[in-house]
């Protein structure tokens, strides 16, 4: 299983109105493999909208280039803990189902920690590494999931017209990473 640390440092840029559907993001510029991205980011929150009335929310944004859903950490892990909860099941279950109906798509498996979180690295990525270990379990091929460990750098302001996440709250963020095609050239 190929497990992938990345460290990424940055501001969240929050969409006014993402419940507004690809369309608003979207401009005559946009090629048409970031407008694929965008429709397979709605799929993704689409289909993890009944984790709601379980988990309490869900989020979703666009952060430079980023597509995400976010999920409170506590869905799935008890607090500063990297191990699943043992009633996580039928929450991976959902996820792992909702990256499957994307097709051939990469996903991110991200992890966020509170500020007073001690070691909040390892921590997060050895939770980003258990939900991808329990998302392959459940059927989803490893080579389309990079688990990425986020520390402390819980920057994210989410607004999505389903639920408001608390600011600094532990996440779990899925991200629906970009295709070769939607990169900048060098």
């Amino acid at each position: 299983m190929r497990t992938a640390l990345l460290l990424v440092l940055l501001p969240a840029t929050v969409l006014a109105d993402a419940s507004a559907g690809p369309a608003r993001r979207e401009s005559a510029t946009t090629p048409p493999a970031a407008q694929r991205r965008f429709r397979d980011w709605d799929q993704l929150v689409n289909d993890v909208r009944e984790l709601v009335p379980i988990c309490h929310a869900v989020g979703k944004q666009y952060i430079r280039g980023r597509t995400a859903v976010m999920l409170p950490a506590d869905c799935f892990f008890a607090p500063g803990r990297s191990e699943l909860r043992s009633d996580a099941a039928p929450r991976v279950a959902i996820v792992a189902a909702a990256i499957k109906r994307l097709g051939e798509r990469e996903v991110w498996v991200g992890a966020h920690a509170d500020e007073k979180q001690p070691r909040p690295f390892r921590l997060t990525s050895a939770q980003a590494g258990a939900l991808v270990e329990a998302l392959v379990a459940a059927g989803v091929p490893a080579a389309r999931l990079i688990a990425i460990g986020f520390g402390s750098q819980n920057e994210v302001e989410v607004y999505d017209g389903i639920s408001m996440l608390a600011p600094g709250q532990p996440l779990v963020e899925l991200a629906v990473a970009p295709g070769a095609q939607e990169l900048p050239a060098p």
